[in-house]
């Protein structure tokens, strides 16, 4: 029976990325959209224990009044990196308000907050 071994695949993602910022960026600091949820919240915490909270920025981008996003601030503070807020309600009702001509699929709608939070880190 196969037994996950938590240490080594910390210690590993770890080095893949303290070795990936020497090779590609170092001494810069890693910039992460935190969303509170699995996914942002492992990569925050590997990246704080690869790089030092110092080296780890989190932008926070709820699309107008989110109510989970108290969850983002809580991780940033108990990780603590600094971080920012970027609304990304508006540039999304605004993209929303300017397809007067076509009608969005489902899936369109969907897909389109988390195409504005992508583009929210030129």
């Amino acid at each position: 029976m196969y037994e996950f071994n938590v240490k080594k695949a910390v210690d590993g993602c770890v080095e893949w990325i303290r070795e990936w910022f020497r090779r590609n960026g170092d001494g810069c600091t890693a910039v992460l959209g935190v969303s509170g949820g699995k996914d942002s919240s492992v990569t925050a915490a590997l990246l704080v224990k690869a790089l030092g909270k110092d080296r780890v920025f989190g932008v926070l981008m709820p699309k107008g009044i989110q109510s989970d996003i108290e969850d983002s601030r809580l991780l940033c503070s108990f990780l603590g990196i600094k971080s920012t807020t970027v609304n990304v309600g508006q540039a999304v009702n605004g993209i929303e308000n300017a397809l007067t001509d076509i009608e969005a699929t489902e899936q369109a709608k969907i897909n389109l907050p988390p195409r504005v939070r992508m583009a929210t880190f030129f």
